[in-house]
């Protein structure tokens, strides 16, 4: 039997305030938490694919937080509409690409979209996932640092 999801838990290893962590100020609504339980949801997968607990470091954010860390107006963080998206890393970072070739690989229509950020030495940094509003199973690679230019995921991640 499965044990229960611990109060102010959205599953059993990720709370609530790890995906509305970026507000700062701002209203959160049961909506927002709906989706934010959706994407723990499919990081709960994730996790017990890849056998290695998630950090999440970006969650919903206020548009003053948004354009303070360069955000663009539309961006799924801000949770507007049906959209909602977090960054994450696994905490061993050699699990960073068994994650985004576990998601790629078979659960698109989990999602909107998949983007894996690369650093100077071609391993990935960190990942971005949002639920599927604007986007449908659409998974980009790019680089970590500016200029940023996103690619197509084909079969296997290309280093720059």
């Amino acid at each position: 039997m499965d044990e229960p999801t611990p109060i102010g838990y959205l599953t059993q290893h990720f709370r609530v305030d790890e995906f509305l962590n970026s507000v700062k100020s701002g209203l959160i609504t049961a909506n927002d938490i709906i989706k934010a339980g959706r994407l723990a949801s499919i990081l709960e997968d994730v996790r017990t694919a890849i056998a290695c607990p998630i950090i999440i470091t970006s969650g919903k954010r206020s548009l003053s937080h948004n354009r303070a860390v360069g955000g663009v107006k539309s961006s799924e963080h801000l949770y507007f509409g049906e959209s909602a998206a977090c960054d994450f890393k696994p905490r061993d970072p050699a699990q960073a690409e068994a994650a985004y070739l576990w998601l790629a690989g078979g659960v698109r229509e989990r999602f909107g979209q998949l983007i894996g950020y690369l650093d100077a030495a071609g391993a990935l940094r960190w990942l971005h996932l949002s639920l599927p509003a604007r986007h449908k199973g659409e998974c980009l690679l790019s680089r970590a640092e500016p200029p940023r230019k996103y690619a197509p995921f084909e079969s296997k991640i290309i280093r720059p």
